[in-house]
């Protein structure tokens, strides 16, 4: 059943990324269809049609959720509870404080070079997600820096 995207629904990849918290880029760049979706969640609870249409005010509400694929099938879902922050889905890694936290997140960007910063930086932006766009690119503004500074002495010596 093939309808047109309509406000209230949104992508697969998006909702896997809010309410189950997976962030694996491979999996979310590849096409996943519903099908794959409740071999993927198999306690995910799927809703008729007939019941989540008459009941509009739950779909407003946010208790149903309508999830297109990418084949552009709509099909309602029971809200599961949504993974509030990042905080929540790094559970399993245990920091004393979300200074520690940052820290290990800027460690592991200055290890990427500058083409890799970039087009990490373009992705954070076209996805919306402001927090990790901005420390990237400070991160990438820092590295070029460091670069124009190293290609000025090598013109000197």
């Amino acid at each position: 059943m093939k309808q047109k995207r309509n406000k209230e629904s949104i992508s697969i990849k998006k909702f896997l990324r809010l309410y189950y918290g997976i962030i694996d880029e491979n999996l979310l760049n590849s096409k996943i269809t519903h099908k794959a979706l409740k071999i993927l969640i198999p306690e995910l609870k799927r809703l008729p049609f007939d019941y989540s249409f008459k009941n509009e005010e739950k779909i407003a509400n946010g208790e149903i959720l309508l999830v297109i694929d990418c084949n552009g099938i709509i099909i309602p879902y029971e809200s599961p509870k949504a993974v509030k922050d990042i905080d929540d889905i790094e559970k399993n890694k245990n920091y004393n404080s979300k200074k520690e936290k940052a820290i290990e997140e800027i460690i592991e960007l200055e290890n990427l070079n500058i083409y890799q910063l970039a087009m990490l930086c373009r992705k954070y932006k076209d996805e919306h997600r402001i927090k990790e766009y901005r420390l990237t690119y400070r991160v990438l503004k820092e590295k070029k820096q460091k670069k124009e500074k190293s290609k000025k002495y090598m013109k000197r010596g």
